[in-house]
């Protein structure tokens, strides 16, 4: 177990035996790792995680997708539209979620502590010319392709997490530098989000020869920081179809 920031992160890859973290005060955070050929594709890959975070059997999770812009359910952020009985939940809470795909590897973040973004990208996805025009803060300083990156996946999972998406100019948000612990420092423009939690994540099972990955998760608490550590399990897909 490894503390990170306001972050406690467990690893349990490849490890079926090890079931998510419980507690009563902590936040929780499940984020699952699969790879393009991974069965039934990235919506059944949210099922499954959602079911493991619950609990319960995948067959009583329904996910879909909602557009914040237009309220289609034929694009936009995935949601869970139902999930039965959160066994040994007690009351129960809304299911967050979010998916973030690069690079033939998908990435699911659930929980139900508050709104959750997660991004994915090639470390080199941020290395076009134009990037520090469209996608810097003008206090933020530019660097190379994987700084630039790092610093694009910080502000997508932010975005994802409160919903704006692509409707937010990122110029407008400023992160700290990619060699600073991540955090949120200004939103021009815009109400602040409450409680604001952000970590960098390691992608799991990255071999050389293989796209090299970076990611970001960020968690919102609308009423104000958590009080206790988030804890985030990081899981594969295999594991989750070995239950």
């Amino acid at each position: 177990m490894e503390s990170v920031g306001a972050f406690v992160t467990r690893t349990t890859w490849h490890d079926a035996r090890v079931t998510s973290v419980t507690s009563s005060s902590a936040p929780e955070v499940l984020v699952v790792w699969g790879r393009g050929s991974s069965s039934g594709g990235p919506d059944d890959l949210l099922r499954h995680a959602v079911a493991a975070h619950l609990e319960m059997d995948p067959g009583e999770v329904q996910t879909g997708r909602l557009c914040p812009r237009c309220a289609s359910s034929d694009h936009g952020r995935p949601v869970v539209l139902s999930a039965g009985r959160a066994a040994g939940r007690g009351e129960q809470r809304p299911v967050h979620v979010s998916l973030s795909r690069a690079a033939g590897r998908t990435v699911v973040a659930v929980t139900t502590a508050g709104p959750v973004g997660v991004d994915v990208e090639h470390v080199d996805a941020a290395g076009f010319d134009t990037f520090a025009r469209v996608g810097l803060h003008r206090d933020e300083t530019d660097g190379d392709a994987s700084w630039r990156t790092r610093t694009w996946v910080r502000k997508e999972s932010l975005v994802k997490a409160t919903g704006d998406g692509l409707m937010v100019d990122l110029r407008d948000v400023q992160v700290t530098a990619p060699d600073d612990a991540p955090e949120l420092v200004r939103w021009e423009g815009h109400d602040a989000p409450g409680g604001v939690e952000m970590v960098d994540l390691d992608v799991p099972g990255q071999e050389p020869g293989q796209p090299a990955l970076l990611a970001s998760l960020t968690l919102l608490f609308p009423d104000g920081a958590s009080r206790a550590p988030t804890v985030i399990t990081t899981r594969s897909a295999a594991d989750l179809s070995d239950r």
